[in-house]
Order: structure tokens, then sequence, then C-alpha cells
């Protein structure tokens, strides 16, 4: 396995650990956020032991997709001063998911990548991570804006799902490259992950604990 590959598992393992040695110290947003990071280390453990066990394991992809967007949606709610902008993130929920039972059924493919809907997600969590960024920003004012937790995740967001939404739509066509240009392209997600884990962890060592 690339060496990329276990430094951005090394750095997801480092996040989700403050994260839970943390948590007793967070608020609600952040709380669920912790939840989100020790979920995905135990998808990417998970992935690891089918894969090495020589089992399929994309299905996994596709269950994570609909967790992420409940979890991160929830987090990116909690964040809007916009009491309007807040109910529709809200609604978002059960009308993705809807989406996303109707995907499973007709667009998507269980053995492979859920290219459409991680793409769909994706495309939200850019959209809604920018805005809030801007207003987190314009709302800090005089004060540094580097003291609050929501920048450094929103910032991470933005970097993850921008930089791999082309992975994310293209995740099965890759499937089928040369290994040389699967090991690229792979390598290109893992060094956008090891960055966003960093900005992630940032989020939680800001400020000191309560």
């Amino acid at each position: 396995m690339p060496t990329l590959a276990y430094i951005e598992g090394t750095t997801t393992i480092a996040m989700a650990l403050v994260a839970v040695l943390r948590y007793n110290t967070l608020q609600k947003d952040m709380r669920i956020l912790s939840v989100f990071f020790v979920l995905g280390v135990a998808n990417q453990a998970a992935q690891l032991y089918l894969s090495f066990q020589g089992i399929q394991n994309l299905y996994l992809f596709h269950f994570y997709t609909l967790a992420e967007y409940i979890l991160l949606m929830s987090v990116l709610s909690l964040w809007q001063k916009n009491e309007i902008l807040k109910t529709i993130l809200q609604y978002s929920i059960p009308i993705y998911t809807i989406v996303w039972l109707s995907a499973k059924m007709s667009l998507e493919n269980p053995t492979l990548f859920d290219n459409f809907t991680s793409s769909l997600s994706s495309l939200i969590f850019i959209a809604v991570s920018a805005y809030t960024l801007l207003g987190v920003v314009d709302e800090a004012g005089e004060n540094s804006v580097f003291r609050d937790p929501r920048f450094w995740i929103l910032s991470a967001m933005l970097l993850y799902y921008s930089g791999g939404l082309v992975f994310f739509a293209m995740s099965n066509a890759i499937l089928f490259y040369a290994k040389p240009e699967i090991i690229f392209a792979w390598s290109l997600h893992w060094g956008i992950g090891i960055m966003a884990n960093l900005l992630y962890t940032s989020g939680y060592l800001c400020k000191p604990p309560r």
C-alpha cells in the first residue's frame, strides 16, 4: 500500500482520537462532528479488513455517504444564523435520504462506487460550507477567526469536497485504469485527505478545553 495511504489513515485516526479525548468539553455541534470522525475510522477499518479477506467492500461507501450527509448537514444547520436556511438544511436530510434510496434502486450498483450520490452530496457541502465560511469570517470582525473552530472545519470541508469532487464523479471509471494511473488518482485523493484531516484537527485544538 502506498505511503500516502498510511499517512492519510494515521491522520484520520489521530483526528478521531483528539475528537474523542475532547468530547466531554465540546458543544453539541462539535460532538456530532466527533461521531462522524469516529465513524470514518470504523469505516476505513472495516474496508481494510474486508479487503484483506478478499471480500467486496465497496458497498460500505454507499452507507457511509448517507451517514456522512446526515451528520455533516446536522452540524452545518446548527451554524446557520438565518432560521429559514437552517430549516432548509434540516429538511434536506430526509430529502437526500429519499434520493439516496432511489439511487440504490436504479442508478447505483452496490459493487461499485456510489459516484452519483457522493458527487451530489459533495456539491451541496461545497456550496453550504463556502457560504457558512464567509459568514464566520464576517462575524469574526476584529477578533481572530483562527480561534473559531468553525473556520478550520469549514475550510477542511471546502478543501476536501471541492478537491475530491472530480474523483468521486470518476471513481468507477478509475477502477478500470491501469494500475499506475489508479495509484496516481488515489494518491491525489489521499493527499487532499491528509490536508483536510490536519485542518479538522486544528478545529479541535484552536481553543483550550473548557
